[in-house]
């Protein structure tokens, strides 16, 4: 392990490794089927995001494994299954199609929402400070610096959002999808659809209850069910039949009140008959658990969790919010001297961090206190293959074999396990066998070199 108190400086969307649903985004909303629903934070979008919400992140709500798909419901007029089930078939999700996922969510709850009002801002403003640049070139003979910068912000941060932006939100959800393979983990479940939920049943079942504030978002190439604190249910096109999306229709439109749905297009069903099952995974190394840790998060830990969370989100974003702030910082000093310039710059980086740090607080509170019971309860079993992550409600577990690892480090009062994707925290005061834990990841987690 690293030793105690060393920084770490990678700031992943994730903070809430448990909840770092199938996005990821960035805002990580994020809504994402990556990871089980529920689980307090153990260090991450979730995106969102996440992020991270979060497509997830990304880790997915399935499991591995060849789930029976039973026969497709009827739609129509047609009686549904005994039980209830109004449509059943099977789905999984590829790396482009969680990608386009986040995508998605993110232009509907998350970083790209606005983007096209904010364009049409900036438009107007660069517009109108062409024509100021222009008649003071007419009128005066003489070209003001301020607009000049003024003009140059604009293009920056219009760029920024038509560019970065997405490109941050695409390249978060490629990494939280990658990372879920590399842990073994599979997108392929079967749906079933009821007057009153969703289910995706696969060895992390997933379900949507439409009275606890699910969301519905369809266009031509999947449909989205979201819903706070639990991984969404992605169904894209491609595993699709006519039959199967009327009998989401069937069961969504209903059950889930208008406001609260988003029907950009109707979607193409592009499946002729029900998706086959993966091909079998070869056979897994039996694992032996070596150590087990059953942790609760205290209110403190959880809010500290999303706070340092957004505070690394903040610190990889650092880059973008000196370059604006700092064009801002010469506007103003042009226009009101060097101090003014120098004080506009530190005032504006100082908003955009409590703006990010600030609300983080107040949402972790309130999520705690919402959280149904056991859900700040997890069980962490190490072996040597890696770490499993278990939450007392069935079906909600996280998988990060050694090899996604990039870093564990000792702090004072807790360890920390890092990924490219996620992080998860486990206080000290929950660990029976320090020194036994230290020798198991010392053993799998190799030690970055100094750089010289």
């Amino acid at each position: 392990m690293e030793e105690p108190n060393r920084k770490i400086t990678d700031a992943e969307k994730s903070g809430l490794p448990l909840n770092n649903k199938e996005a990821a985004p960035a805002d990580p909303p994020a809504p994402a089927e990556s990871l089980p629903a529920g689980m307090p934070p153990a260090g991450t979008p979730p995106a969102g995001t996440p992020p991270a919400g979060t497509p997830d992140a990304g880790t997915p709500d399935a499991g591995e494994g060849e789930p029976s798909a039973p026969p497709e419901a009827p739609a129509g007029g047609e009686a549904p299954f005994d039980d209830g089930c109004i449509a059943a078939f099977p789905a999984d999700l590829t790396r482009e199609e969680y990608i386009d996922f986040n995508v998605v969510v993110s232009q509907t709850t998350g970083l790209l929402r606005f983007r096209k009002g904010q364009m049409i801002l900036f438009g107007v403003l660069g517009a109108m400070s062409l024509c100021m640049i222009i008649l003071d070139i007419v009128t005066l003979g003489s070209l003001d610096p301020v607009l000049v910068l003024l003009i140059l912000f604009l293009v920056a941060a219009a760029g920024i959002l038509f560019f970065g932006i997405p490109r941050y939100v695409r390249s978060t959800a490629a990494k939280a999808y990658d990372q879920s393979i590399l842990n073994g983990y599979s997108y392929y479940g079967e749906i079933r659809a009821y007057p009153d939920r969703v289910e995706k049943q696969g060895k992390n079942t997933v379900v949507i209850p439409f009275a606890q504030n699910a969301a519905y978002i369809e266009n031509e190439r999947m449909m989205i069910l979201l819903s706070p604190g639990t991984p969404s249910i992605v169904l894209p096109a491609r595993c699709m039949t006519p039959a199967a999306a009327e009998g989401i229709r069937r069961a969504v439109l209903p059950g889930i009140p208008a406001p609260r749905q988003k029907l950009a297009a109707r979607l193409i069903p592009l499946a002729q008959a029900p998706l086959s099952p993966p091909e079998q995974a070869a056979e897994e190394e039996e694992e032996i658990e070596r150590l087990a840790v059953d942790v609760e998060y205290t209110k403190e830990e959880f809010v500290k969790i999303v706070t340092d969370t957004s505070r690394r989100a903040f610190t990889k974003m650092l880059p973008l919010y000196c370059g604006m702030s700092l064009l801002a910082g010469l506007m103003f000093g042009l226009m009101n001297g060097p101090v003014i310039g120098a004080l506009s710059f530190l005032l504006i980086i100082g908003l955009l961090y409590a703006l990010n740090i600030g609300p983080a607080r107040g949402r972790a509170s309130r999520s705690f206190a919402m959280m149904p019971e056991g859900a700040n309860h997890l069980r962490i079993s190490f072996s040597d293959q890696g770490l499993t992550v278990r939450s007392e409600r069935p079906g909600e577990s996280m998988r990060l074999v050694w090899k996604a690892v990039e870093r564990a480090v000792e702090q004072p009062d807790c360890v920390e396990f890092y990924t490219a994707t996620t992080f998860l925290r486990i206080p000290k005061r929950c660990i029976p066998a320090l020194e036994e834990l230290k020798t198991l990841v010392d053993a799998h987690v190799r030690p970055k070199k100094p750089k010289r």
